[in-house]
């Protein structure tokens, strides 16, 4: 079981290495991703909705952080296609959050990947978070992420990440 998980990780991390080596141009994204929404849901947390939409191939791991790292302190993560394919979720307070099934499911292709419900309907989790200092967004307009995915073949999969509009974060 442990071994599993030490494979899982590295296999996650090598797939970072190789994504932040390729520094050619690419036109062509396997996997749209991004924060569907940002709700208020008290005086200082908040819950975020990552999405995810694969129409080409299904996903064996997954590994993201927002940029920048200090704004939110994760206190849970769950919810969303991985939670439905028993994907393990383990975070940092810090924003890092990797995802992967001890028993080989992956988070299949997506059926709807376009229209005005694509985001709502590829949910891969969701986050509680408490927000440190959203002042420090005054001069920024987007959140960025990183984001790397990996395929059953422990292939990277390239992501077309998406940021998210600060003035679109849901406030009580």
């Amino acid at each position: 079981m442990k071994i599993k998980i030490i494979f899982y990780c590295l296999l996650i991390n090598l797939v970072s290495i190789i994504q932040a080596n390729n520094t050619g141009y690419q036109e062509y994204h396997d996997v749209e991703v991004g924060v569907e929404s940002i709700i208020q849901t008290n005086e200082k947390q908040y819950t975020i909705s990552i999405y995810g939409i694969n129409p080409m191939h299904d996903i064996a791991g997954i590994q993201f952080k927002f940029i920048p790292s200090n704004v939110f302190t994760i206190e849970s993560v769950y919810g969303g296609k991985t939670e439905k394919n028993d994907f393990e979720i383990h975070f940092n307070k810090n924003g890092t959050v990797l995802g992967f099934s001890m028993v080989g499911n992956t988070l299949k292709k997506s059926i709807i990947t376009s229209g005005p419900i694509k985001n709502q309907s590829n949910i891969l989790c969701f986050l509680d978070v408490v927000i440190n200092d959203l002042d420090s967004f005054k001069n920024t307009d987007f959140l960025n992420m990183e984001f790397v995915l990996a395929s059953k073949n422990g292939e990277s999969l390239k992501p077309n990440i998406i940021p998210f509009k600060i003035s679109k974060i849901k406030k009580n």
